[in-house]
């Protein structure tokens, strides 16, 4: 069996001896690749001379000088792979240096890796940094079957593969072997053992730490060599550095918006330290003269017997005295809350209470339902009745306002969690035209508003009590279809108790 330095099949009419025996000149320095019987790979460099008789015009025969270049040759070969092998570091390190998103990294180094290289597949795993487990992976030509078994060698203290992995070696694993390591019996890895003969390990490091691992699948066509091993251990560093890269700029990342959150609160903080300020001093300015204004209408109402528009006008005075008490009476609340009196309680009465109350006001409820879903038992716990009753009569309310005539609000409660970490979650749902996304963010925000006649602080005041339940609040929307209202209780028994 003979060859070419491509690899191609050498055919017999090309054979330097043939060549100069049927044209009569001289062919030399041809290389040719033979297989002994051995199964060993030589290389030959031929030189063939035409030896013809005297008055003779073709050949009598061919002398050939057949020297064993073997050496040289695979002196040539590593000289060759190994500028192929920088050339392939450097578009790697270009690709995997281009981006600090941890996910475009990975699959950019695995496709470069094995465009580059003689494999039929390949797969690249991340180590969590705090517990035994895979945090990230990507695949390339194998079923997601075999990858699974694989990655559970990473954490299994008893492979061979961790053993190898942990101690940052680079180790050439029949595939047979390592999955029977895990006896899976899909028939998806059977496939996959038929076209894989081996996985090479490549751990990923930075220095001495281990932060991944580099798999690549060949075949017995192509056995990496030493040269192989030390380039892709190479190419696991270069990955490794990279990886690092991209988790100290998440990390950044995030301790960046961490602090920046930190600094919005100090920011809000502030500004409700001020507006709380502000509102105590309006309450004290607007309390007395209000109050004045309003007993004085009530005199006047019941002595003075006025018809038409004088009438008229003097309920316009008692409604607007009425709706300015009830904002003195926000801001007070907002600018010094009264203490909490928590007694064991059950949040069903409690909603009962409100239904009950804004059942009176028949301009907000008229031609509008409000639907109840109660458990049969629900455990009692430490609630303020009177700031828990306000919450869910402003939720409540918000719900009605929102929807058309015909339209229905859903009041349901509902126990979740487990053992100590049990919740009553109250769930107030409309079928109302939704709140805008822009709006939405700015929901609990004091003095926001989208009303007319609205002061804006009824829902901060709402999260404010939650909160002070040791609770949790948060608000689903979507324009069309309505508004949801999740608040969560934590179920709490007396401190005596």
């Amino acid at each position: 069996q003979i060859f070419k330095e491509d690899g191609s099949p050498f055919p017999k009419e090309e054979h330097p001896v043939v060549i100069s025996f049927y044209s009569g000149e001289s062919v030399p320095d041809v290389v040719i690749g033979i297989v002994t019987p051995w199964g060993n790979q030589k290389w030959l460099l031929v030189n063939a001379t035409p030896v013809f008789e005297l008055g003779k015009r073709k050949p009598r025969y061919v002398f050939a000088i057949c020297t064993d270049i073997t050496n040289r040759k695979k002196i040539e070969f590593d000289l060759k792979k190994r500028n192929v092998q920088l050339n392939s570091l450097n578009v790697i390190s270009r690709a995997v240096s281009g981006t600090l998103d941890l996910k475009t990294i990975m699959n950019k180094a695995l496709r470069e890796v094995l465009n580059l290289a003689e494999f039929s597949a390949g797969a690249l795993f991340l180590l969590n940094e705090e517990k035994p487990s895979i945090s990230f992976e990507v695949h390339r030509g194998i079923s997601s079957m075999v990858i699974k078994y694989i990655a559970q060698l990473h954490v299994k203290k008893s492979s061979s593969y961790r053993h190898f992995l942990m101690r940052g070696e680079a180790k050439l694993f029949p595939i047979n072997e390592l999955l029977e390591e895990e006896k899976p019996e899909n028939e998806n890895t059977k496939e996959d053992r038929e076209v894989t003969a081996y996985c090479l390990l490549i751990p990923i490091k930075v220095g001495h730490h281990i932060v991944g691992s580099l798999n690549l699948f060949g075949t017995e066509k192509y056995i990496p060599s030493e040269t192989d091993f030390n380039f892709f251990s190479t190419v696991g560093t270069h990955i490794g550095l990279a990886v690092r890269n991209a988790s100290l700029y998440e990390k950044t990342k995030h301790t960046l918006k961490k602090l920046k959150t930190t600094q919005d609160k100090l920011i809000r903080s502030e500004k409700l330290a001020s507006l709380g300020a502000l509102a105590s001093n309006i309450v004290h300015e607007l309390g007395n003269p209000l109050a004045a204004i309003t007993n004085s209408v009530q005199v006047l109402q019941e002595r003075v017997h006025l018809e038409g528009k004088m009438k008229e006008l003097m309920d316009i005075i008692e409604w607007e005295s009425e709706r300015l008490n009830r904002i003195v009476n926000q801001l007070r609340e907002f600018s010094k809350p009264k203490p909490l009196k928590f007694v064991m309680a059950d949040l069903r009465e409690i909603v009962k209470k409100a239904i009950l109350v804004l059942n009176q006001d028949f301009e907000l409820i008229w031609d509008r339902n409000i639907k109840t879903k109660f458990p049969g038992d629900l455990p009692l716990t430490l609630l303020d009745p009177d700031s828990m009753e306000q919450v869910v009569l402003n939720v409540i309310k918000n719900g009605l306002q929102a929807i058309q005539p015909g339209g229905t609000v859903e009041v349901k409660i509902t126990c979740i969690g487990r053992k100590e970490k049990r919740k009553i979650r109250m769930q107030v749902r409309d079928n109302g035209s939704g709140i805008p996304e822009e709006n939405l963010q700015h929901i609990f925000e004091p003095y926001f508003s989208t009303k007319a006649k609205g002061m804006g602080l009824g829902m901060h005041i709402v999260k404010q009590t939650v909160e002070s339940h040791n609770g949790a609040i948060r608000i689903n929307s979507e324009l069309g279809k309505g508004t949801t209202v999740l608040i969560d209780i934590p179920i709490r028994k007396e401190e005596n108790g």
